[in-house]
């Protein structure tokens, strides 16, 4: 079970990446006595790892999800040009 008090303060990161503050009245109603997270006063229920205790710890996440999603993308960029260079040698193979 989580020590945390309530209600309490939280940042997390909006789906925009811009951080934001939000209050938490109560845990997520635990389940096998896991932590599942809290609920904002709207609803919206926030996992451990999308909760942090400032700004700070927030955008440093963020930047860390776009890395980790830009390296995706730079590997998958190698993999297209493979496949463009393979083509185009296939293609120049069909054509003397």
């Amino acid at each position: 079970m989580s020590k945390r008090k309530y209600p309490r303060q939280i940042w997390v990161l909006l789906p925009s990446f811009k951080p934001k503050e939000v209050t938490v009245p109560k845990q997520f109603f635990p389940y096998r006595n896991a932590d599942n997270g809290d609920v904002t006063e709207t609803g919206r229920r926030y996992t451990v790892e999308e909760m942090f205790n400032t700004k700070e710890e927030a955008i440093k996440a963020g930047w860390a999800i776009l890395i980790k999603q830009g390296n995706t993308i730079t590997k998958r960029l190698v993999k297209i040009t493979k496949k463009c260079v393979a083509l185009t040698k296939a293609a120049k193979d069909m054509n003397p």
